[in-house]
């Protein structure tokens, strides 16, 4: 078995490797006359590049070294592979940026007087190497130990070098980076008022969808018509939920002036709040359910037969084995809701959605970027974060 999942993690490997090669051939950075207008590719293998390309180079080959049964690799143990394989992958994600960065700065500095207004945005092959970089790391955390040191090192290590850069100005000169110079102030607002919205959000479901799991549990005859409710909620489209929240909302802060002065109305955050945390309810009831569920029967006898209560042996022995499953459903909510709360720029709510739309009004696609590059990076700092939160908190006896 041991060798299989060895074997598993090895193809995803390669695969990544070999997505990176092929990037290697695409554009780096796209030059345009201005933010709007349609640009010229630029590759890897210009006279100023050839480094990168070498570097990229070198370290795909030593991927696919390490990848073999045989050969160089059989020096080293399997646990040093892959974790060198992982830091390869942070290695990767980081420097496909910090190239782009820096060829953006030498082509700025080139066109200053002719093209005062150029603009040089990222290309396929920064995202294609992005890609293989993230396979790379994921294929290393799969034969890691979960919620160990290494792991979370591997998950955050090209986050906190990635971060440096950017403080260091590496990046100034990209396109997507003088969008965000325009609008640096607004930019954090928006990104604290994203998490104000996805945590209040995932708060609301936790108090309503524990409780709920919990209920059907105990009630098998509610099971079916609470899930049926909340599945049909899941089929709804997103902005089509929040559509449907604007009437009622606006009628009842009409006619309620106590609603009207708590601020709640038909746009705004209470419709995106109610609506984010509909969706991410039924992660949250689903797990607490079936973590309950599948607690061995034989388990709670031996509670029963040391003379605990119903209560006791709910507290004692069924919350802590479903802990793992329940925070798996939570986890699920926070990475969904992180990405559902884009819409809530719609109705005014505000968030990183601002950005999407308004790239989407000008034809501007780094705007666009601006605010979706963000949402992807919160969506798996959330789910790293909890990953590793579920694994500190699992019991011992449950780990693999």
């Amino acid at each position: 078995m041991t060798e299989a999942r060895n074997a598993r993690v090895d193809r995803i490997s390669i695969l990544g490797a070999i997505i990176g090669v092929f990037a290697l051939a695409a554009p780096l950075l796209v030059q345009k006359a201005n933010r709007l207008a349609s640009g010229t590719p630029h590759y890897l293998w210009n006279s100023n590049s050839v480094f990168a390309l070498l570097f990229f180079g070198f370290l795909y080959f030593i991927v696919f070294v390490l990848t073999m049964q045989r050969g160089p690799a059989i020096m080293f143990k399997q646990k040093p592979r892959v974790i060198l394989v992982g830091l390869i992958g942070n290695i990767v994600l980081v420097a496909s940026f910090f190239f782009a960065g820096s060829e953006a700065r030498r082509l700025a500095a080139a066109a200053a007087a002719a093209a005062p207004y150029a603009r040089f945005s990222l290309g396929a092959g920064v995202w294609l190497l992005s890609l293989s970089g993230y396979m790379l790391i994921v294929s290393a955390q799969k034969s890691v130990k979960a919620g160990s040191g290494m792991n979370l090192f591997l998950s955050l290590s090209g986050l906190a070098l990635f971060i440096f850069l950017f403080g260091a100005g590496a990046f100034k000169d990209l396109s997507i980076m003088r969008e965000y110079a325009a609008r640096k102030e607004r930019f954090f607002q928006e990104v604290l008022q994203h998490l104000r919205l996805t945590n209040i959000a995932v708060a609301i479901a936790l108090l309503l969808g524990m409780p709920l799991g919990v209920w059907t549990y105990r009630n098998q005859r509610l099971e079916k018509p609470i899930f049926a409710i909340i599945n049909t909620i899941q089929t709804i489209p997103g902005l089509a939920l929040f559509g449907l929240l604007i009437a009622p909302l606006s009628l009842l802060s009409l006619r309620y002036p106590l609603i009207r002065t708590l601020g709640i109305s038909g746009i705004g955050a209470a419709p995106a709040i109610i609506a984010l945390s509909l969706y991410a309810l039924l992660p949250i009831t689903y797990n607490t359910h079936i973590g309950l569920k599948t607690v061995d029967a034989a388990v709670r006898e031996a509670g029963r037969g040391m003379g605990m209560s119903r209560r006791e042996i709910f507290f004692s022995i069924e919350v802590p084995l479903s802990v793992p499953v329940i925070f798996n459903g939570v986890r699920t909510s926070v990475v969904q809701a992180v990405g559902n709360t884009a819409i809530a720029a719609l109705i005014g709510a505000g968030g990183l959605g601002t950005f999407i739309f308004q790239g989407l009004g000008q034809a501007a696609p780094d705007l666009i970027l601006l605010g979706a590059l963000p949402i992807i990076a919160l969506a798996v700092i959330a789910d790293r974060s909890m990953f590793v939160l579920t694994a500190l908190i699992t019991p011992k006896g449950l780990k693999v």
